[in-house]
């Protein structure tokens, strides 16, 4: 597995469900640090897999980490 980090300026958080994201600046100095960890990653690929496993092919997901450093399928 290869990781690659790129720029990104901006952050959208979930604020709570009545009043949906924000979106929120990142300082320069954090644009290129990774949002998820080694761990996070590995876990995250596992999960793809068992989804592409589960319909026979490669899937196009969206997903959000929450709080309790769960993984979602949305």
């Amino acid at each position: 597995m290869e990781r690659t980090a790129w720029r990104d300026a901006a952050s959208l958080t979930v604020v709570d469900i009545a009043d949906a994201s924000r979106e929120t600046s990142i300082a320069p100095a954090r644009q290129t640090e990774s949002a998820l960890t080694d761990a996070q990653v590995v876990r995250l690929v596992a999960l793809g897999r068992r989804i592409e496993a589960h319909f026979g092919q490669p899937q196009d997901i969206e997903w959000c980490l929450d709080d309790d450093d769960a993984f979602h399928i949305v």
